[in-house]
């Protein structure tokens, strides 16, 4: 059978799987972020679908105070007499090993295959085949059901907890009582990035606080449009950041107006990138104002927040937070750019 690979993109590591009267049930890791456990549906093994989440409250899987890299991990997916049962290990919680039931490897170095050569077993490369299908998904938060699709993340809690599509007609809003996207439990909600050519992009409305668009590895390792009026209140100061634990950079813009879009891409490495280094994306940021100009504040080496650089063996989230007062969001879109 000629499968893609990888099966599922993006942050889905250590995948278990059960074949039900014709139908694969599958089940990754999510480590810190709620909601947790994700399953995903299929009957050829090859177009899978996103059906929900088994951890949909904190108290089911105990990782409010979970660090970055630790919580759930490797989970298993059984079927015995009509009923599932997922066994799963939950590190630097009181929970321990938990099993769910219900009725009815992420960093490079674990894409290995065993192929036998004279007798022997030999590891093996598993060569990348991506999806040819495009993506393209928008979220309009004029919708009240933007985030019932269970891709939606955050940490520690759900993204119920974090945002509100009630408090501002048409619009998503986020509050910051705990921070910004670097704190241990970030205002931020999030989707997986799934493509090494991507797009994020939102539109930002900052009149009542600051927050933006946002990368997370950890809260160690982030990236940062950041959106806040300008002193005169005339206009909107957009300042690009990126953190490591030692180090953080940062550029700013103003832009006349009000709302703005903050838009965050990946992009394979130009021709001539030395082949010993680490394979990867770079990063770039870019804020566009009411007229359509476009302002570059940083392209980024996208090493250093990946699992070959990052502590957390997990993956990267990228959405929206807020880091002081009051922010709102009118959309939120992610795009596949080509074939990665």
């Amino acid at each position: 059978m000629n499968l893609p690979n990888p099966l599922i993109p993006g942050f889905n590591p250590d995948p278990g799987c059960v074949l039900v009267d014709g139908t694969y049930y599958l089940v990754t890791s999510s480590f810190e972020y709620l909601p947790g456990l994700p399953i995903y549906r299929s009957t050829d093994f090859v177009a899978w679908e996103h059906i929900g989440n088994v951890a949909t409250r904190e108290e089911q899987v105990g990782i409010g105070h979970s660090p970055a890299g630790a919580g759930v991990w490797a989970p298993t997916i059984r079927h015995h007499n009509g009923r599932f049962h997922v066994i799963v290990s939950v590190t630097a919680s009181p929970r321990g090993c938990v099993m769910f039931t219900a009725e009815g490897g992420t960093g490079s170095g674990h894409s290995v295959s065993v192929e036998w050569a004279d007798g022997w077993p030999q590891p093996a490369p598993v060569d990348l085949q991506p999806r040819p299908e495009p993506v393209d998904e928008h979220c309009d938060f004029a919708d009240d059901r933007a985030l019932a699709d269970p891709g939606w993340l955050a940490v520690g809690r759900t993204p119920a907890e974090v945002a509100s599509s009630g408090e501002r007609p048409g619009h998503l809003t986020i509050r910051a009582p705990s921070g910004g996207i670097d704190a241990f439990r970030p205002d931020f909600i999030g989707r997986r990035q799934r493509h090494l050519k991507s797009l994020f992009e939102t539109t930002i409305d900052p009149a009542d606080g600051r927050g933006g668009l946002g990368l997370r590895f950890s809260e160690d390792f982030t990236i940062a449009l950041i959106a806040e009026r300008t002193p005169s209140g005339t206009g909107t100061r957009v300042t690009a950041r990126a953190c490591l634990p030692t180090l953080t950079q940062k550029s700013t813009a103003e832009l006349a107006g009000g709302p703005v879009r903050l838009r965050l891409e990946t992009d394979t490495p130009p021709p001539g990138t030395t082949p010993w280094s680490t394979n990867g994306d770079l990063i770039r940021l870019t804020a566009v104002d009411a007229t359509g100009t476009e302002t570059r504040l940083a392209e980024l080496d996208r090493r250093f927040w990946s699992v070959e650089m990052a502590a957390p063996f997990t993956g990267r989230v990228v959405g929206m937070f807020a880091e002081h007062g009051t922010v709102h969001f009118s959309d939120f879109r992610y795009h596949r750019k080509g074939l990665s």
